[in-house]
């Protein structure tokens, strides 16, 4: 089980938001990321955080969630 954390802040090319495992070398600081929760798996806390956030685009990193990386 892994901590997962949104980045607040919009990709600039899709508009997209990532979301992050704790310990990613790509995970924004403390002021840039919302704590989403903890998880078994990436597609669970993707769903999470698809249901806190239902306007925004969401997409796993590229680095630490790459199962649910579609964009």
């Amino acid at each position: 089980m892994d901590h997962y954390y949104l980045n607040k802040n919009a990709q600039p090319t899709h508009n997209e938001h990532e979301l992050h495992k704790e310990g990613c070398s790509y995970l924004p600081d403390v002021t840039s990321r919302e704590y989403i929760g903890y998880f078994q798996t990436e597609s669970e806390a993707l769903k999470e955080t698809k249901r806190k956030h239902t306007n925004w685009i969401i997409d796993g990193c590229y680095h630490c969630c790459p199962s649910i990386h579609k964009i």
